[in-house]
């Protein structure tokens, strides 16, 4: 049965025939997502299988593959009888050894599913990891499949509940209001019209049509210091860290205007338990003004936060056909910036898992920074294009966010600032 698909899958459908042979052999793997979990217990073969089919069966978007017929393109799901479960889920000697090779595998998007896990199994604890494409997850996704890959293994008899599936989103998206989006457009348009490209300064020069090659750098800051300092100022964490991000990155562009994205969910109650790409991705647009203090900037990006959450509503690929900007290959359209923040009880991968699991799949952006808060730090985890960007460049950017932290913490009765240019 062909069923519509998602903007989204459209775009990672597009994406991957666009780039497989071209520019990547075999296919791009930066949209491969992975969750690694370790189960301190010991696990049979038959339970991890058992739990598994339960989870492949439980979400149809699993079990759905991408093709194009004509000019159109379509999803279609495998009835779970369908599946030969063998073919998506293997065991494996040194699982922690070979992850990252694992994690590298291209999909093909017409013959087989999005969707692959392997296990290890060891003397008291069990680890498994799964990689799924970007057409069919996103990160809140991942703490869905992880919950209830747990809740299989450990209450195997426990019945779940009813949960709605992406298919259903994704009619429901091809059907909004044309008014509604209308407006939309309207005011993204108006916003939009002549915003100023971050260039960001690279080590090597850009080349016509965009490559990338993810590495990831990273540092924590006191969690205590920088939620004081959100308190004085009446706003959130997330908040202080966009705000630094934003000026670190006005500082190393020598720009103002500081055009990133984001990724915001939009699922309701009806969408809570949906495996899928639902989060859209949306522009965050502002300008910083010379010698802006980490206090002002803070007022600036929360009113660019508020007023984007209130216009999310238009898919991210319709918004980019209807603002239709300049083409340039080189470049991700309408930015080359992510920004990403993770909450506490939000953390899903595996704890042991390496600094560099925990920001790729989302695609190749020159910066992509995900805010974690952990139990007494905040880990900034920075994925970067390291064909462009030397580490050192990378260690230089960070220092800069981490100055900026510091200036403002220490002084934060002052409210000092810095110079941004």
């Amino acid at each position: 049965m062909k069923l519509p698909v998602s903007y989204h899958q459209q775009r990672m459908w597009f994406i991957d025939h666009f780039e497989r042979d071209y520019l990547y052999e075999g296919g791009p793997v930066y949209h491969n997502i992975p969750l690694s979990l370790t189960i301190e217990k010991v696990v049979t073969t038959e339970e991890i299988y058992r739990a598994f089919t339960k989870l492949i069966n439980r979400h149809d978007i699993l079990r759905t593959s991408i093709i194009k017929e004509g000019d159109q393109i379509f999803q279609t799901i495998k009835a779970p009888q369908e599946i030969i479960i063998e073919s998506l889920l293997t065991e494996q000697s040194d699982l922690k050894q070979n992850q990252e090779k694992l994690r590298k595998g291209f999909f093909n998007f017409e013959n087989e599913l999005l969707v692959k896990a392997f296990f290890e199994r060891l003397e008291n604890h069990t680890r498994i990891l799964f990689v799924f494409h970007h057409a069919i997850v996103d990160r809140y996704s991942l703490g869905i499949l992880k919950e209830d890959f747990l809740s299989f293994i450990n209450r195997p008899e426990d019945s779940l509940g009813f949960t709605m599936q992406y298919k259903d989103f994704s009619e429901w998206e091809q059907a909004v209001d044309p008014y509604e989006t209308e407006i939309l457009v309207a005011h993204w348009r108006k916003r939009l019209t002549n915003i100023q490209v971050l260039y960001l300064p690279t080590d090597i020069e850009r080349v016509a049509v965009h490559i990338y090659k993810a590495a990831t750098s990273a540092f924590s800051f006191s969690k205590d210091r920088l939620q004081s300092f959100a308190a004085i100022n009446g706003t959130t964490s997330q908040i202080v860290t966009l705000a630094v991000y934003k000026m670190a990155l006005a500082k190393f562009s020598g720009l103002s205007d500081i055009v990133i994205g984001t990724l915001m969910d939009m699922r309701n109650h009806l969408t809570a338990s949906t495996v899928g790409a639902i989060e859209n991705l949306v522009v965050l647009q502002s300008v910083l003004e010379e010698s802006t203090t980490l206090s002002d900037a803070c007022t600036v990006v929360a009113n660019t936060w508020q007023t984007a959450d209130y216009n999310k509503g238009i898919p991210f690929d319709k918004l980019v056909v209807e603002i239709n900007p300049k083409k340039d290959m080189s470049r991700t359209a309408l930015f080359d910036v992510l920004y990403l923040y993770d909450q506490y009880d939000a953390v899903i991968e595996d704890q042991e898992e390496p600094f560099e699991y925990k920001n790729q799949g989302l695609g190749k952006y020159d910066f992509n920074l995900l805010v974690q808060e952990k139990e007494t730090t905040f880990d900034f985890i920075l994925t970067y294009n390291d064909l462009y960007f030397e580490p050192e460049t990378i260690a230089i950017f960070l220092e800069s966010m981490k100055n900026i932290l510091e200036t403002a913490t220490v002084h934060k009765e002052e409210l000092r600032g810095i110079a941004l240019f």
